[in-house]
């Protein structure tokens, strides 16, 4: 007998309504019969929910310069400062001289001889030759000269003009300082314009390296060089333009020489030097930029005056291409002057003067780089005593003796000096071996020589390059000098 389909659905019905309730309990009838606990999560995933998405989360890192860069600061590194075509504002003043050779023959026997580093005079010149017959024989050598007293000296300032003779202009030459046997400073200068101090210590050390500077002539051309040493600072200049400066404290004192560099080129390094002088360093003039005082001199009677507003005193004059001549109360000279040419002029009259006060007006009206015009006193033909305003505004002091000029100041600026057109008063005072030089009331520098004790007075006009110069003189007079 069938079972009847009611029956089935009410056990079907029993069983999932035993099953359900059983889930709700937290167990499971195995078909065993045993009860297995079930730990329910408290959300239950949907069989078919979609998978939870993966994110792949990168392992965090210390930022680096690449991710995050930090900002990177160059620093240049220090120069020491040149002044480049800018004459320097202070004033180098001149104690008494150290040392002084024109260099014409070997009479404070400096190093001489024939061999293969040559040293010899010619020409009026002291000469170093470092011989190369095959390039790079001598890399890099040096040969130096001193004269056989070798002073000791610490505070100085020493001069020389040098050039060189023969060789590439990418050899140099220059001066040696505080030197004490073969350890010393050296200064030097390259044919192609540039300028370089290093140290010798058993070995170089280079303290400021090649730099151009646009005051050095090249190649073989002469230059003026000058090295002021105070303490442990030195100043280096070329024809008057301070080039630069540089504290060091290896050597304390020492001697000097002229020294010549090969650079292995091959060849031969020759260079010439000329007119070496040594001063000591004196302490800077407490009127440097202050009125003299007026009780350093008096004025006595006149000597000598004139207006220049005609040729009354017989000045040199002439229409040739050098002029000298008189206009609008003014005494003119003016030419085309080849380098190191002066234009002068003189009284007619024979003037013989000792101590005396003499003042001018003066002004140049055209002139390039290296214009100048000056005052001559104790001029006895042909020597003569000459001092001497430039128009970037600076001053020297210089004498002519036997056809050979010496500088007694070198080329120094002063602000009390107007540059270019501007017109300045200037004054020399001569007492005795002792002159004081002034511009527009202030005392510029002053020096003590005994070469020439009296003589004439003139008026000049220069160029240390190619070219016109036109300056211009009003109001001369000169006084007797009358002492306190």
């Amino acid at each position: 007998m069938s079972t009847p389909k009611k029956f089935w659905f009410i056990l079907i019905g029993a069983i999932l309504a035993m099953v359900i309730i059983a889930c709700s309990c937290g167990t499971i009838t195995t078909p065993t019969g045993q009860v297995t606990p079930v730990t329910l999560a408290a959300t239950p995933t949907p069989a078919l929910a979609s998978p939870t998405p993966i994110v792949n989360k990168p392992t965090p890192q210390q930022p680096t310069a690449t991710l995050n860069p930090t900002p990177i600061v160059k620093t240049p590194t220090p120069q020491q400062p040149t002044a480049t075509l800018s004459p320097t504002a202070e004033v180098i003043t001149l104690g008494n001289i150290l040392f002084q050779d024109s260099l014409a023959s070997n009479s404070n026997n400096w190093t001489d001889g024939s061999y293969e580093d040559s040293f010899f005079f010619q020409d009026g010149k002291s000469h170093l030759a470092l011989l190369t017959s095959n390039a790079g024989k001598y890399s890099e050598s040096v040969i130096w000269n001193n004269p056989d007293q070798e002073p000791r000296i610490q505070d100085f300032v020493l001069e020389v003009e040098a050039n060189l003779v023969e060789g590439s202009d990418s050899n140099s030459y220059g001066v040696s300082f505080r030197q004490v046997d073969e350890a010393f400073y050296f200064f030097e200068i390259s044919g192609n314009g540039s300028f370089r101090l290093r140290k010798d210590e058993a070995q170089w050390t280079t303290l400021v390296d090649w730099t151009p500077n646009p005051a050095i002539l090249t190649g073989k051309r002469p230059n003026a060089l000058r090295v002021v040493a105070k303490g442990n600072t030195f100043g280096f200049y070329v024809n008057g333009t301070k080039v630069g400066t540089f504290s060091d404290s290896s050597f304390s004192d020492g001697t000097f020489g002229t020294v010549v560099f090969n650079d292995g080129s091959g060849g031969v390094a020759h260079a010439a030097f000329d007119n070496l002088t040594v001063w000591k360093l004196g302490l800077p003039p407490a009127a440097t930029m202050t009125p003299a005082p007026e009780e350093e001199y008096t004025k006595g009677e006149i000597f000598f005056q004139d207006d220049f507003a005609d040729n009354r005193a017989g000045w040199k004059e002439g229409p040739t291409q050098i002029k000298n001549f008189f206009q609008d109360g003014k005494y003119h000279l003016s030419g085309i002057l080849t380098p190191m040419w002066i234009i002068n002029g003189y009284p007619g009259q024979e003037l013989r003067f000792k101590d005396f006060v003499l003042e001018i007006e003066a002004t140049l009206l055209e002139g390039s780089d290296g214009a100048s015009y000056n005052i001559r006193f104790r001029y006895t033909d042909p020597n003569c005593y000459n001092y001497t305003i430039y128009e970037d505004g600076a001053f020297s002091f210089e004498k002519f003796i036997q056809g050979r000029w010496t500088v007694l100041i070198p080329k120094t600026s002063n602000a009390a000096i107007q540059t270019g057109k501007g017109s300045n008063t200037l004054k020399v005072v001569a007492e005795g071996t002792s002159f004081s030089f002034f511009v527009n009331g202030v005392k510029v520098g002053a020096f003590n020589d005994d070469s020439l004790p009296e003589g004439n007075i003139g008026l000049g006009a220069g160029a240390d390059n190619q070219g016109l110069v036109h300056a211009t003189f009003a109001n001369l007079t000169v006084w007797e000098l009358i002492t306190k």
